[in-house]
């Protein structure tokens, strides 16, 4: 997933009901994405870009499993 498209994914989870929220929600998670990825990328001796995005689609699946195991509560 790209990272342009995290907010509108996060908000069709009603995850984020305001902008401001979902503005900085998304930076944190790409800055803790591209770092992550970065770094594991570097400890195993492979491309940077596609464990960035790796991870950004593990963080999203992630939100994406809590959220539908909260609604089932």
């Amino acid at each position: 997933m790209a990272r342009e498209g995290v907010l509108g994914a996060w908000s069709r989870l009603n995850l984020v009901t305001r902008i401001v929220i979902g503005l900085v929600l998304a930076v944190v998670v790409a800055l803790v994405g591209s770092q992550l990825g970065f770094w594991l990328a570097y400890l195993i001796d492979a491309a940077t870009s596609p464990m960035m995005a790796l991870l950004d689609g593990v963080i999203f699946l992630g939100v994406w499993l809590v959220m539908r195991l909260r609604a089932r509560v």
